[in-house]
């Protein structure tokens, strides 16, 4: 139920057979809704339509696993069209991109609707040995129907909510998207289960019985929540929710009301039964650390480790003494941890390092930055339940070398060795203190002053290098997707022979080729590769690749904006930017609205409107089609509409906005709409006159709620991109704040990103993360 999203592949995201899904539910549902009374005079599909049998839908539990993501189980909603040859999962899955885990853990992490076929969704419980139940449902046709159009929409929609294992799971959005489906009738609960009647906490201590560590885990995140009530419909976990629809009815406005399940159970993949209480416990850990830590001390004292290894021990010897002695005050609920790391410039003269701190970090004098050094002891205390063992390095190249990139210490035999491969060649870089997250439950302290005491001096959990060199390939733009570059030498020196090697990535060997090395201070190109060369100084190669996926992008030379909608998914250069117009920051200042704009993505989704902005030439590449659900859109901005090639007449366009429904946040749909078409000439937005939208133009269609927020009444005819008016110079210098704590994220230029795709800084809720490719 709640670790599942973090392991399923975003591959799950592709939507099988959406064109068909909408085309059998849709032409069945629009003229059964607009016509109900007509139903006499039906034709045959909406006649097939009314039957029982045109869609079937029902619930399935999979059985909980072993591991700490499958501890809780899962829920999905498959609804079938048997006419249709139609079969499919619904299933509510966590965002996997390079900062989503990282996210989670701050519980900022985005999730939405997700489908695949039942085959591939059984498959892939099979191949783990975990049984599936199936539950249909109670439904009648027309509920089943709208259902169907709701999750389809959603898909549609790319719509994503704030993942919450408390309140938005994979169950809890089961029992969202039926009630959504229910047109006036509701589900009444009869006879619940004690765990669902009580709290958070009491909830989790039942389906955790078998699973402590991962209860552990959870009542460390829930703090004082736990003792809060909640929501029913956010408690129905996959254990508890067939018992509990099994129980409940389905209400209609009249009083009438018919179970929510109908028939038995059918056991679709047999359970296995295998999950059972876990062997060694967290307490049972804590005992077993005890003994072994004794022993050691014990040994080290009275043997003083002869017929040891000191090197090889010593680290293990004072970790274990640290986790002993703080243990208590870690389940406590103290929140100070000790991390240590050094950072060494490599060669030594070739240039400085220095270390920052990531906010909740204090060095033990106070600072959160390092000075400059050819070596520094990264010592720091975070102050936080969950640490997370990074910092910031940064590297500063002497005159006459050039920075290659960071690495990590390696050990051989015991022994460090000096690490002769990058790692990381953005500067700075985001590195990570391994030891840090798996030893920081129980080395937490009290106090900033006792961590610091007890934490240090100690063998730094991880020794980082900066490296220097002479030699560095490169790749840059869009043809970093297509290829990587490699050096046989990663330190070298004047004199030496070097060996670089351009290699095309594996997703593109049939559509990309290299092409040639650019030498960066002449611009001489060269055709070899590998190619071979005697170092005689400072300089940088870049890779160029070619492919039939490139394509070139013209953008006014003094810069300007374009319109864009194509089929294919397509990436864009860092230097070319996305607007991206955020619904609450629509606002009215001296009788003059306009957007705070922020920039987006670096890649469009297919069949996506958007504006882009950039100057002169731009290379853009393509996505492989196969690779990418034609017609689905995760991260388009829902204000940008596309006219298509006929136009579409105003009072025909839709919008979903979230507003309060009976207390809670819902999102939505709307058909109040003002359109508005953009004009380059003066940069504004204006709007649309006549109540129609001309073909294939981008525009963006406000629902009057948004409206209202501006004055009673007011409907401004003019809207424009900043404050100050019409007059700008790119997204750069838009009114864009990407300090605020809103749970998005920006590149360390401004621009907001759906998740980061390339290596470097990027701005995540106020907080300087590092995203490195894998």
């Amino acid at each position: 139920m709640i670790m599942e999203h973090l392991t399923r592949i975003q591959c799950n995201r592709v939507v099988w057979g959406v064109r068909k899904l909408i085309l059998a539910v849709l032409v069945s549902v629009i003229p059964l809704v607009a016509s109900a009374q007509e139903h006499s005079k039906a034709d045959s599909i909406n006649a097939l339509a009314e039957d029982a049998d045109f869609i079937k839908s029902s619930l399935l539990i999979v059985e909980p696993g072993n591991k700490v993501y499958s501890n809780y189980g899962h829920a999905a909603i498959r609804l079938q069209s048997p006419v249709n040859q139609l079969d499919y999962c619904f299933t509510f899955e966590m965002q996997l991109g390079a900062l989503d885990q990282l996210k989670f853990l701050f519980s900022t992490a985005k999730a939405g609707y997700a489908t695949f076929s039942t085959e591939q969704f059984l498959e892939q419980y099979r191949n783990e040995h975990r049984g599936i139940t199936e539950y249909a449902l109670n439904l009648n046709p027309r509920q089943e129907q709208e259902l169907w159009r709701w999750l389809d929409n959603q898909l549609q929609r790319g719509m994503t909510w704030d993942y919450n294992f408390l309140t938005k799971n994979c169950s809890s959005m089961c029992v969202y998207a039926v009630e959504s489906s229910l047109m006036g009738e509701k589900i009444v609960y009869h006879d619940l289960h004690p765990a669902l009647t009580g709290t958070y906490g009491d909830l989790l201590d039942y389906i955790s019985r078998n699973a402590p560590w991962s209860k552990l885990f959870w009542k460390l995140r829930m703090g004082s929540k736990g003792s809060e009530t909640g929501d029913l419909n956010d408690k129905l976990a996959p254990e508890l929710l067939p018992g509990a629809w099994q129980k409940a009815t389905l209400v209609d406005s009249g009083g009438v009301a018919r179970p929510v399940f109908i028939g038995e159970p059918v056991q679709l993949l047999p359970y296995s039964g295998k999950q059972a209480a876990t062997f060694i416990t967290p307490f049972g850990a804590i005992v077993l650390l005890s003994i072994i830590a004794i022993l050691f001390i014990l040994c080290f004292t009275l043997k003083k480790c002869k017929v040891m290894k000191i090197f090889t021990f010593k680290k293990s010897l004072l970790s274990a003494a640290i986790m002993l002695l703080t243990t208590a005050s870690a389940f406590a609920g103290n929140s100070y941890v000790p991390i240590y790391g050094q950072l060494y410039a490599y060669p030594t003269g070739a240039g400085k390092v220095y270390a920052e701190l990531e906010e909740g970090s204090v060095a033990e004098d106070g600072s959160t930055a390092s000075q400059p050094a050819d070596m520094v002891d990264v010592k720091f205390v975070y102050k936080g339940i969950t640490p997370t063992g990074y910092f910031y390095g940064h590297a500063q190249a002497e005159e006459g070398w050039l920075f290659a990139g960071f690495a990590t210490e390696k050990y051989v035999d015991g022994e460090p060795v000096l690490p002769e491969t990058v790692e990381d060649d953005s500067n700075p870089a985001y590195l990570k203190v391994p030891s840090a997250v798996y030893k920081g439950l129980a080395s937490m302290f009290s106090s900033e002053e006792e961590a610091f005491a007890a934490g240090f001096p100690a063998d730094p959990d991880a020794v980082h290098y900066a490296l220097f060199t002479h030699v560095a390939p490169r790749i840059s733009g869009t043809g970093s997707r297509l290829g990587s570059v490699a050096i046989d030498k990663t330190v070298n020196y004047v004199g030496e022979d070097v060996t670089i090697t351009a290699t095309v990535k594996d997703k593109y060997q049939d559509q990309a080729q290299f092409s040639h090395w650019v030498e960066k201070s002449t611009g001489k190109e060269i055709k070899e590769n590998p190619y071979t060369l005697t170092v005689a100084g400072v300089e940088e190669y870049e890779a160029v690749f070619t492919s039939d996926l490139l394509f070139e992008v013209e953008f006014p030379e003094e810069g300007g904006y374009i319109e864009w909608y194509r089929d294919c998914q397509a990436y864009f250069p860092e230097t070319t930017e996305q607007m991206n117009f955020v619904q609450p920051n629509l606002k009215k200042n001296d009788a003059r609205a306009y957007f705070e704009v922020q920039p987006t993505a670096s890649f469009v989704e297919p069949k996506t409107a958007a504006f882009l902005y950039a100057k002169g030439k731009q290379i853009f590449l393509d996505e492989p089609s196969e690779t990418k659900p034609s017609g689905i859109n995760f991260y388009g901005n829902p204000l940008e509409k596309w006219s298509g090639e006929e136009g579409v007449a105003v009072e025909e366009v839709t919008q979903v906005i979230e507003m309060k429904v009976d207390g809670k946040d819902k999102d939505v749909e709307v058909g109040d709409i003002t359109a508005y078409l953009f004009d380059k000439s003066s940069e504004t937005f204006k709007r649309v006159e006549g109540g129609f939208v001309p073909a294939n133009r981008v525009f963006l269609a406000i629902p009057k709620q948004l409206l209202d927020g501006l004055e009673e009444g007011f409907v401004p005819d003019v809207i424009y991109l900043s404050e100050e008016g019409g007059d700008i110079d790119g997204i750069g210098n838009m009114n864009v704040k990407p300090t605020v704590k809103n749970g998005k994220t920006y590149t360390i230029d401004g621009r907001q990103v759906a998740e980061p795709n390339q290596n470097g800084i990027y701005i995540y809720d106020g907080k300087k993360l590092i995203f490195r490719k894998k």
